[in-house]
């Protein structure tokens, strides 16, 4: 990431886990299972913006999971 924000590359980064997301990206998009279709598109900040424990973190956890969890079942 550090390599990354050294040469301002743009890194994509697949992970079925939301806090590793919202903690490693500075935005977060989220998609339904197949089709793969964005459900949301949440801006987090700078990188470290949004630190775990955080009330913000635990908003942007809960809209995340919320918006994900229809996709869960299918």
């Amino acid at each position: 990431l550090d390599l990354c924000e050294d040469l301002r590359l743009t890194l994509i980064f697949v992970t079925h886990a939301i806090d590793e997301a919202i903690v490693v990206g500075t935005r977060v998009i989220a998609l339904s299972a197949r089709p793969g279709r964005i459900v949301d598109d949440v801006v987090v900040g700078p990188r470290g913006a949004v630190p775990r424990g955080s009330p913000s973190f635990g908003r942007l956890e809960s809209r995340l999971e919320a918006r994900l969890a229809p996709e869960v079942t299918r």
